[in-house]
């Protein structure tokens, strides 16, 4: 399993969300428009605001972006990508 994430040490200034978008456009608006992400609204993404300390893993085959950072100071994160297997026995 491949595991994507992204880690937030520190932050100043405005934007930068994590924005998750659902897997299943453009067939959902075809044969389910009303199905979404809990919360969603019409856009039908999710997005996340960073804080200081925050990490947040998601399945790594799950589409994602970054929105403009507005900050005077430097805007730090750590992305990832984790390959997790199952121990044998």
């Amino acid at each position: 399993m491949l595991v994507g994430g992204l880690l937030c040490p520190g932050r100043r200034g405005e934007g930068g969300q994590l924005v998750l978008h659902d897997p299943r456009m453009p067939a959902l608006r075809m044969h389910a428009p009303g199905l979404r992400f809990k919360d969603a609204g019409p856009d039908v993404r999710t997005t996340i605001e960073p804080k200081s300390g925050l990490m947040v893993l998601f399945p790594a085959w799950l589409l994602h972006s970054v929105e403009p950072w507005q900050g005077d100071g430097h805007r730090i994160s750590v992305a990832m990508n984790i390959r997790a297997s199952m121990a044998r026995r």
